[in-house]
């Protein structure tokens, strides 16, 4: 007879809220409470402070509009085979949590995302949206957008493409330990603090700025059209053949990336996230704002680091999970042999 087990692991995030529930997405067959994320998000049942497990699955979710405050958890991504140049031992159930265009409205202000693959993120659909944390996921593109937002927070996310502003005002963004494949582009009406990202992983394009703290960056690969506006820029690295940071202030240029990163230009065996680690003997390691390193991925030997903010693997999002499940195929007898390997994410 043939056994499915699922498990899953209960956490509250606001002190405050010891009466919200956790509901449980699967599209896989499984029992669960809800076959979609948007038919969880609209049920009158799943109130604003809830949390909502979006469950592995090889098939899509589809689009999610977040019209309410809610704690939404996925899976993490690039999971599996090193031959796949994935991180192994991390999930047992290695598919993602994938969901479609995710499009927030000022009704989910202080909402949490986060472990998601997405396609295309909008921040900000209506009007302004407050103290989102957006951490954690993977997208092709991700937008604070029209409406405009206060408080947002977008953290240790690899966005294939690009991150930017559309029209409207977008005032203190945090934008920390992101790898970011293309370029960044906000407007004159934005402000906040970019730091410690790696951008133009995948291909070279520009960056432009106005009123943004700059620091501890690595521009990957090098192209013309680069400004920054009334910004603090401090200890940033740029690319062979790239000098948009300048050379004071603690900023470098014209850096050879094969010096800086353990699997650059060729990824090798690492990861496809991983090869962005500082290779031994950096030049991005401890050269950055007040001796921390540079770049998204840090150094747990060096203690000007601010760990909680580093890159993480994956994706993991901060809840328990299961790396690992030794389950017999069939039972013969009464009894059932099971070995679960749990792990603590942080």
């Amino acid at each position: 007879m043939k056994k499915l087990i699922c498990f899953i692991f209960p956490v509250i995030f606001f002190t405050g809220a010891l009466q919200a529930k956790i509901w449980r997405v699967n599209n896989t067959g499984v029992p669960a409470d809800f076959t979609t994320v948007q038919a969880a998000i609209n049920a009158e049942t799943v109130n604003a402070g809830d949390t909502l497990h979006v469950e592995p699955s090889g098939t899509s979710y589809g689009g999610m509009q977040l019209t309410k405050r809610l704690v939404v958890i996925g899976n993490g991504y690039f999971l599996g085979s090193p031959v796949n140049n994935s991180n192994p031992g991390l999930q047992a159930n290695t598919a993602n949590s994938r969901v479609a265009q995710v499009t927030v409205f000022a009704a989910a202000s202080s909402s949490v995302i986060m472990g998601l693959t997405c396609s295309d993120v909008y921040i900000g659909w209506d009007v302004v949206t407050s103290n989102i944390i957006f951490k954690r996921n993977y997208c092709n593109t991700l937008q604070v957008y029209s409406g405009g937002t206060n408080n947002v927070v977008l953290s240790q996310n690899y966005v294939s493409t690009f991150v930017g502003g559309t029209a409207g005002s977008h005032t203190n963004l945090v934008i920390t330990s992101n790898i970011i494949g293309s370029y960044v582009q906000f407007n004159g009406d934005d402000n906040g603090i970019f730091a410690n990202n790696i951008f133009c992983a995948l291909s070279g394009a520009w960056i432009q700025m106005t009123g943004f703290t700059v620091r501890n960056n690595i521009r990957v690969q090098a192209q013309p059209g680069t400004a920054f506006a009334n910004c603090t820029v401090q200890n940033n690295m740029d690319c062979a053949g790239g000098s948009i940071f300048g050379n004071s202030d603690g900023n470098l240029s014209n850096v050879d990336m094969s010096t800086v990163f353990v699997g650059y230009p060729t990824i090798g065996s690492n990861s496809t996230d991983g090869r962005y680690a500082l290779k031994n003997g950096s030049p991005a390691a401890g050269a950055g704002y007040g001796g921390a390193d540079m770049g998204a991925i840090l150094n747990t030997g060096n203690a000007n680091n601010n760990l909680a903010d580093t890159y993480v693997l994956s994706g993991m999002p901060n809840v328990p999970s299961v790396f690992k499940l030794d389950a017999p195929v069939t039972v013969t007898t009464g009894t059932m042999s099971v070995t679960i390997s749990t792990r603590a994410n942080n």
